[in-house]
């Protein structure tokens, strides 16, 4: 598993399961996976070892999927503790508020990208940075 941005290898490592919000819903991935290319939207990155599971925020790209690696090539990745949790809030009750009051189109679909952003860094800063997968909890 390798999450790679224009600047930096954000992560490389072994995963159990990954699961990433693709451009049209959600796929999960697990070693011995057929080849396959996905188009990825902004949300959660979930990737899954042994013992943790780890979130990153992916903003766009595309992972590859080749039998037991995974590579997801983004244009920006924020582990939790990358994000400013009080900016992403402030940016989501700017953004709706400029919404409602927006009779824009192409305005109001710029929001909705912004607002989705704003979302995905509140829902990967909000959780556990690492937790026990709830699949290994059943016996």
């Amino acid at each position: 598993m390798r999450v790679i941005t224009p600047s930096e290898m954000k992560y490389s490592g072994d995963a159990a399961m990954v699961i990433a919000h693709c451009a049209d819903g959600d796929i999960g991935i697990l070693p011995g996976h057929d080849k396959y290319s996905v188009l990825l939207g902004y949300g959660a990155l979930r990737f899954y070892s042994e013992e943790e599971v780890h979130r990153i925020a992916v903003f766009g790209g595309i992972a590859e999927i080749t039998g037991d690696s995974v590579t997801v090539l983004t244009k920006e990745a924020l582990w939790p503790w990358e994000v400013n949790q009080a900016s992403a809030q402030a940016d989501r009750a700017r953004i709706e508020r400029r919404m409602l009051e927006s009779e824009d189109d192409m305005e109001i679909q710029r929001d909705q990208v912004l607002l989705r952003r704003a979302l995905v860094q509140i829902e990967v800063a909000s959780e556990p940075l690492i937790a026990k997968p709830d699949w290994q909890d059943k016996d």
